[in-house]
């Protein structure tokens, strides 16, 4: 099985209650806020208790990990260090204190192409429907994968698999296909040689409060075991982990270039990315850094708020918390070959 596509992706459109002015007393122990700072930064109390702070003075002092050097002191000076020591390291702190790994018990997924159209898109495209068969039972969860592909195409295509929010099963008679108003410029990259690919992250692990343990990470649940472990995976991983088996299909269809494939996400705060052969994306976890107390959503704020996509290991990383791990930055994109 192969690894994570990306340890850091998409947050998606997260549904949980959103961050809140503290306005009333009553409901929290601290003295109600201001809604603005002196300098008219907007307040916010997160449900940690972490409030907004955007004066540099109030931070403290860091020093951020060189990512060029390993953990026992020595420079990476080259190729070979960084992929054999440097890079397994650091991957080993994001799963560790970040986003959990993915369990052992994580289930298999069978895939079967479900359709193919030849005739696509007024001819402009091959579309195939692949459905992939979550665990061993028979009725267990299915991700709906619609992939296009340039009719034209004579040799293996990239491709851009962008994770959507409607995509997937319906009720409707395309159950399969995106919804087009969420959906890339199709033609426009399909014209240019690309192919395009869409799944629905919900497929593979909820995205609220009451559904957030139903799909993957139920199926990787021990015997006796309610809830995965403190150090094993939140939705983020497990949306990863889904990510990551749609490459292993494509690498067993020879009509995609499985070496580069970009990942497309969008989020309702933030603007997409897409970049070949990686994932990116610029919201909550990608800018701040972990454990200090700087602007509007540290990541103290933002895994209180959204408990779900975070392991408990991650959740209790507050910047008050006494921990020896240094602060870490949250901006570097993951993938199963950078």
């Amino acid at each position: 099985m192969h690894p994570f596509l990306f340890h850091f992706v998409v947050a998606l459109a997260l549904t949980s209650a959103p961050l809140t002015r503290a306005t009333d007393a009553s409901t929290n122990s601290a003295a109600a806020l201001p809604r603005t700072d002196a300098n008219g930064n907007p307040l916010r109390r997160a449900p940690t208790g972490h409030v907004s702070n955007y004066d540099e003075a109030k931070v403290g002092t860091y020093t951020l990990p060189d990512p060029l050097t390993l953990q026992d002191g020595q420079p990476v000076r080259d190729e070979a260090t960084w992929y054999k020591q440097r890079r397994p390291e650091i991957l080993k702190l994001y799963e560790t204190e970040i986003y959990g790994g993915v369990p052992e018990r994580a289930p298999k997924v069978r895939f079967e192409v479900a359709e193919t159209e030849a005739n696509a898109l007024d001819g402009a495209a091959v579309r195939k429907h692949i459905v992939g068969h979550i665990g061993d039972g028979a009725d267990g969860p299915k991700m709906n994968v619609t992939l296009y592909l340039p009719a034209k195409a004579t040799v293996p295509v990239p491709v851009m698999l962008h994770l959507v929010f409607f995509g997937g099963a319906s009720a409707s008679t395309n159950s399969s296909r995106p919804r087009f108003s969420e959906t890339g410029p199709i033609t426009n990259i399909l014209a240019r040689g690309y192919g395009y690919a869409t799944f629905r992250y919900t497929e593979i692990e909820g995205d609220s409060r009451t559904n957030n343990l139903t799909l993957v990470r139920k199926l990787a649940l021990a015997l006796g075991q309610t809830q995965p472990a403190a150090d094993e995976w939140g939705t983020i991983t497990a949306w990863a982990w889904g990510a990551s088996r749609v490459l292993d299909y494509f690498e067993t269809d020879r009509a995609v270039d499985a070496k580069r494939v970009a990942l497309v996400a969008i989020r309702v705060w933030a603007r997409p990315f897409c970049g070949p052969a990686r994932a990116t994306l610029d919201s909550c976890w990608c800018s701040p850094v972990a454990r200090v107390k700087w602007a509007r959503r540290s990541p103290a704020a933002i895994s209180g708020r959204l408990w779900t996509t975070w392991p408990p290991t991650s959740r209790g990383n507050s910047p008050a918390t006494s921990r020896s791990t240094p602060p870490i930055g949250t901006t570097c994109p993951w993938t199963r070959t950078w």
